[in-house]
C-alpha cells in the first residue's frame, strides 16, 4: 500500500507554496504609508509639562503616592492622552509612479549659494525642499481626500489649524520615502515579543 497524503498535508502544501511572479504582479499595489497627525497640537506640550511633573513626584521621597499628587496627576496625564487619541487622525500617503515623481523633483531644482554650491537645506533632497514638499505631500495624501484636507489652511503659517513644522516634515520625508526607497519585509515587534515567550514558556 502506497503511501498518500492526506487532506491536511495537501493543504499545508497548498498554502506554503510559493507564488509565482505573475500571481504576485496580479496582486500588486504601489507602497503606502501612514502619519498619524495629532490636529490640536497643543496638547502635547500640555502632555509633556503634565509628564515632567508625574515624573518629579514618583520620583519624590514620599512613602505615598497619594500623598505627593502622583495619582491625580497621572490621572490628568491619561485623560490628556485620550484626548490627543481622539485628536489624532491617521494620514494615509501613497506612492507616485516613478515619472510622474521624478518629473516633479525635477521641476523644483535645488537653490544654491554664492559659490554655486547646494544650499544645506536641499542637500538631502536634492531640491528646493520649500517649494517640493507642499506639492509632494499633496501628491501622496489620498486620506483625508482632498477636498476634505484644507490643504490651502494645513500648510499655511499661520491659520489655527495648520500644521506644525514636525508634522510637516513627517508628512514631506514619509512621501519621499514612499517614492525613493525599496520596500522590505517589515519586521514585527509584537510578533517577534509574543515567539520569544512562547520559546521560553
Amino acid at each position: 500500500m502506497t503511501d498518500q497524503p492526506n487532506r491536511a498535508d495537501r493543504r499545508a502544501a497548498k498554502k506554503t507554496a510559493p507564488k509565482s511572479f505573475a500571481e504576485m504582479r496580479a496582486g500588486a499595489k504601489p507602497a503606502e504609508a501612514v502619519v498619524n497627525v495629532c490636529m490640536r497640537a497643543h496638547l502635547v506640550a500640555e502632555h509633556e509639562l503634565l509628564d515632567d511633573r508625574l515624573v518629579e513626584a514618583v520620583q519624590a521621597k514620599v512613602s505615598s503616592l497619594a500623598g505627593n499628587g502622583a495619582a491625580e496627576l497621572r490621572e490628568q496625564v491619561e485623560a490628556l492622552e485620550a484626548e490627543i487619541r481622539e485628536n489624532t487622525y491617521p494620514f494615509r500617503l501613497r506612492a507616485m509612479g516613478r515619472r510622474a515623481f521624478n518629473e516633479l523633483v525635477a521641476a523644483h531644482p535645488p537653490r544654491r549659494d554664492e559659490q554655486g554650491e547646494i544650499v544645506e537645506a536641499d542637500l538631502r533632497f536634492s531640491a528646493n525642499v520649500d517649494t517640493l514638499l507642499p506639492e509632494l505631500i499633496r501628491a501622496c495624501v489620498y486620506d483625508p481626500a482632498p477636498e476634505d484636507a484644507g490643504w490651502d489652511s494645513l500648510l499655511s503659517d499661520d491659520a489655527d489649524d495648520r500644521l506644525t513644522d514636525g508634522q510637516y516634515l513627517q508628512l514631506g520625508v514619509a512621501a519621499w520615502n514612499l517614492n525613493r526607497r525599496s520596500v522590505d519585509v517589515p519586521f514585527s515587534l509584537g510578533v517577534s515579543m509574543m515567539s520569544k515567550a512562547s520559546a521560553a514558556g
